[in-house]
């Protein structure tokens, strides 16, 4: 039986209907929904998160992550790049391959549950956002630690960039992580871990590279929204015309 990754009862309920009535899922071969041909899962990890390292407490820049979900039984894709505008705005989006290529990244297996859990928490945040606030706690870290707990990642709740990024290998890839041992006083020693980081590098299960690779369909690519007060009050669509 599949496992529903909600804890609001209501959502949970949702889910759950949801799988039932699509009697081909509960069978693991019928997860392409018995036409291999058409319905292919090409990477099999399905959230990605993004994260660039402080630039330092003079710049008073903290880092920041962005994340990538796909749902491969629905095709439906999203980016999540949160951050401060100009003139107490906030945005949302306009990721271009520049944009990942600024970052590391760290891919996540997931299933089409989780990853719908995580796209739907995406849509009804956009709806109204609330505003970019380090001391309200709504900041990049805060609600992309809030989605993927949506789908049951279980990286808890974070502050700050790094502190996710460190969350995400100490969960799903704990030999990466990398040991120091440094001594402090009285012949004691203690042993730190670091996570790595080089940007445009993927770090977690990605074999074919989907990661590194704008997904130009995906929500949030290419288009940038402003927001005030919860409302959009720009949209800036920067996709090439066709």
């Amino acid at each position: 039986m599949e496992t529903q990754f909600s804890e609001d009862r209501k959502e949970a309920k949702k889910q759950f209907v949801g799988y039932l009535s699509n009697p081909q899922r509960w069978n693991r071969y019928s997860y392409c929904l018995n036409n291999p041909l058409l319905y292919t899962d090409p990477n099999g990890e399905d959230v990605t998160i993004y994260y660039r390292a402080p630039k330092g407490l003079k710049e008073l820049d903290f880092g920041h992550v962005l994340i990538y979900v796909r749902n491969d039984e629905t095709g439906e894709s999203a980016y999540y790049d949160y951050y401060p505008g100009d003139n107490s705005t906030t945005v949302i989006g306009n990721v271009d391959q520049s944009r990942i290529d600024a970052h590391a990244s760290f891919t996540i297996e997931t299933n089409a549950v989780q990853e719908q859990a995580i796209l739907d928490a995406i849509k009804d945040f956009q709806k109204s956002p609330a505003d970019f606030s380090v001391s309200g706690g709504n900041v990049c870290t805060t609600t992309c630690s809030g989605f993927l707990e949506k789908g049951g990642l279980g990286l808890g709740k974070n502050l700050l960039p790094t502190s996710l990024w460190e969350a995400a290998f100490q969960k799903y890839a704990p030999d990466r992580l990398i040991k120091t041992t440094v001594p402090v006083e009285h012949g004691i020693k203690v042993t730190l871990t670091n996570a790595p980081y080089i940007p445009g590098v993927e770090f977690g299960k990605d074999p074919r590279g989907q990661a590194r690779r704008q997904d130009a369909n995906a929500t949030n690519a290419n288009v940038k929204t402003t927001y005030q007060g919860g409302k959009a009050i720009k949209v800036e669509d920067f996709r090439p015309k066709r």
